[in-house]
């Protein structure tokens, strides 16, 4: 399964042939609660969760266990920010999300609740990656940071490791 945003707010579902030679348009789903073009998609390690990021600063995260029967659900709806969602990255239980005005939010899919910001860039997040506990950002202010995440009783530490700038 591929799933591909569009820029009119539209996430479309394709199926892949098991040998790769085909592929095949499953559904087009335009969702009311997304109120922008689609900037980022990101699913969970068993793709049941889809979560989308929208131009208006919305991230809506969705239940995928009916995709065969091409239905989905929107499990919750969050907009911490006016500014457009750049990427998001699925971590365990929580959604991480970087917005164009540099800020990083951490979201707990299971108790439905922002839990923390991280002012990590002066401007525009162009990109996060999570490896095991380490989440890592770059932005427009030329800055690569590394940041090691915990998760102690349900609640994330979040711990600044390194800056690394092109001299």
């Amino acid at each position: 399964m591929v799933v591909v945003g569009t820029s009119v707010g539209f996430f479309l579902f394709f199926e892949v042939s098991s040998k790769g030679d085909k592929i095949s348009l499953l559904t087009e789903i335009k969702e009311k609660s997304i109120q922008g073009s689609v900037t980022c998609l990101a699913t969970d390690k068993k793709d049941s969760i889809i979560c989308v990021g929208d131009s208006a600063g919305n991230c809506i995260i969705f239940d995928c266990q009916e995709i065969q029967n091409l239905k989905i659900a929107n499990i919750s709806r969050f907009s911490l920010s006016q500014n457009s969602v750049t990427c998001i990255c699925m971590w365990k239980d929580f959604v991480i999300t970087s917005y164009s005005h540099g800020v990083i939010s951490i979201y707990d899919i299971n108790q439905d609740c922002h839990l923390l910001d991280i002012h990590a860039h002066a401007r525009y997040i162009n990109s996060l990656d999570v490896c095991k506990d380490l989440l890592v950002s770059s932005g427009e202010d030329c800055f690569f940071r590394v940041w090691q995440l915990n998760e102690i009783n349900k609640m994330i530490k979040v711990l600044f490791k390194k800056i690394f700038t092109k001299k």
